[in-house]
């Protein structure tokens, strides 16, 4: 069942390996680079312009591919191929991606197990969440994801507003979207906008191999212009920068508690250092 599996996305690499189905993953996309043995795997071309050639040759008896492939399934049943969707839309779709990878598989049982572990660790924070929001409400959080640097401030600035994923992650970590506008899922802002927002939080998400190797001091010299935003003025702009933050798989977990940990912060918890994570 499912012994030659390619990939077409970097999220359903991850969870393919972290379902410990590593071995039988024959192709995957040249933007799948977690975990690190993926380097030793074919590459079968882009996110959305596989190579078929490639793929027909490693005779693959499923190609995983995500919604947003679906143009592509056409192609690929053309060449007598096996394809299954899986949605990794939200929190909620990607631990349902374990069972539907799990029963296809035929290791239902071990994906069970590794779902609920993912369920224990998302109810921990929920408990602690709870008491948090009891105590002192949800703040406004504005999640950047993505943004250049201009000459006065950023440009082209992308943040999280109406989509699941992040959303999803925000509502558990105890947050608040600082984004109510029309139902976009990655509105552009600009600094105006921001300033009207008011975010009292702003987390700017850094996930690609050069974004994290980023002058923090810069990027946070950028950030302060905003004075007048009271995320600025209690100096609460954090810049995570690691290579899981725009990868919906199954390293969600490590970003919801990320989130969790800089929105509602725990005295003598965990601190976060300029490049992310930190335990102590």
């Amino acid at each position: 069942s499912c012994q030659r599996i390619v990939s077409t996305a970097p999220s359903i690499t991850e969870v393919l390996f972290a379902l410990g189905l590593g071995e039988r993953v024959k192709g995957v996309t040249k933007h799948c680079l977690y975990p690190p043995e993926v380097k030793k795997i074919a590459q079968v071309g882009g996110y959305m312009e596989p190579s078929y050639e490639q793929v027909l040759r490693l005779q693959p008896d499923l190609v995983l591919m995500l919604p947003e492939h679906r143009a592509l399934q056409p192609n690929f049943a053309r060449l007598g191929l096996k394809t299954m969707m899986i949605s990794h839309k939200s929190m909620a779709d990607i631990l349902a991606s374990y069972t539907e990878i799990g029963t296809i598989c035929g290791i239902s049982k071990r994906a069970e197990h590794l779902k609920s572990q993912l369920e224990a660790r998302i109810a921990k924070i929920e408990k602690r969440i709870e008491k948090k929001i009891k105590n002192s409400g949800r703040p406004r959080v504005m999640i950047c994801v993505s943004r250049h640097p201009g000459r006065q401030f950023w440009q082209d600035i992308y943040i999280a507003g109406h989509e699941k994923y992040y959303s999803s992650l925000l509502r558990i970590a105890g947050g608040k979207n600082s984004f109510q506008g029309k139902t976009i899922p990655f509105p552009m802002v600009t600094a105006e906008g921001i300033v009207a927002m008011n975010p009292e939080i702003i987390i700017d998400l850094l996930g690609g191999a050069q974004e994290i190797k980023t002058n923090f001091q810069s990027d946070i010299s950028l950030w302060s212009r905003l004075d007048k935003v009271t995320a600025v003025k209690q100096r609460r702009v954090h810049i995570l920068a690691r290579d899981y933050v725009n990868i919906p798989g199954s390293r969600f977990i490590l970003l919801l508690e990320d989130l969790a940990a800089l929105i509602h912060p725990e005295p003598g918890g965990r601190t976060f250092t300029k490049t992310g994570r930190e335990d102590k």
